[in-house]
C-alpha cells in the first residue's frame, strides 16, 4: 500500500495571538523524543482527528508503516507530556520518505509541524538519506504552501493517488546541498 498525504497543515508561520486558544498555542513548549509503544493509542487517534475517514490510517496500516525497515516515529510532548503531533517516516541512505505529518488542531500554527519535520530531515540525513520526498494532494493550499517554505519541490504528479480519483504531487527536497529538483511550487 502506497502513503497518502497526511498533511493538512494551513500554513508554515507562526502567527501572532489574534483569537481565544491561539494564546496557548504559541506559548507551548514542545519536546520531540522517538515514539513509544505505549504511544500508539494516543497515534492512531490524533490521525483520526487530523484526517478524514478515507485517508486516515487504519491500525493495521499504521502499524506496519511504524514496523517498517527504517521506520521511525517521533512525536512533539508539551508540557503537560500530552502528545501535540507526531511524525512518521522511513529513512534509508538511498533517500527518505515522509509517511504523515499529524499535528492536533489547537497546537497548530506554533512552528510545531516545522519542528517535527525539521527533526525527521536530520534523522534522515544522519542515515545517509540524500533527499527526502513526500506526498501532498494538489488541492491542499495549506500543505503545499508549508512544503515551498520548508524547501521541497514538485517533481511529479500523482494521477488518482488519493480517493475519489484526486491526483497528488510527488514533493522532493535535497538534503546534501545539491541543487533541488523540479520547479518550485506556486
Amino acid at each position: 500500500m502506497k502513503p497518502r498525504e497526511r498533511t493538512r497543515k494551513r500554513g508554515s508561520e507562526e502567527r501572532a495571538a489574534t483569537k481565544p486558544g491561539d494564546a496557548e498555542r504559541t506559548a507551548r513548549p514542545f519536546s520531540i523524543r522517538p515514539a513509544k509503544s505505549e504511544d500508539f493509542p494516543a497515534l492512531l487517534a490524533i490521525d483520526a482527528a487530523c484526517f478524514a475517514a478515507e485517508i486516515r490510517y487504519s491500525q493495521p496500516e499504521m502499524s506496519r508503516y511504524m514496523k517498517a525497515r527504517g521506520a521511525f516515529t517521533l512525536v512533539a510532548e508539551a508540557a503537560d507530556t500530552s502528545i501535540a503531533g507526531f511524525i512518521l517516516g522511513v529513512a534509508h541512505p538511498r533517500g527518505g520518505h515522509v509517511i504523515t505529518i499529524d499535528v492536533l488542531p489547537r497546537f497548530r500554527r506554533a512552528g510545531l509541524g516545522r519542528q517535527l519535520l525539521q527533526a525527521a530531515e536530520t534523522r534522515m540525513a544522519a542515515a545517509g538519506a540524500r533527499h527526502v520526498q513526500l506526498e501532498a494532494a494538489v488541492d491542499n493550499a495549506g500543505a503545499l504552501a508549508f512544503y515551498r517554505d520548508q524547501g521541497y519541490r514538485a517533481v511529479a504528479v500523482l494521477p488518482g493517488y488519493y480517493p475519489g480519483g484526486l491526483d497528488g504531487w510527488r514533493l522532493v527536497k535535497r538534503l546534501d546541498g545539491e541543487a533541488q529538483p523540479g520547479p518550485p511550487l506556486p
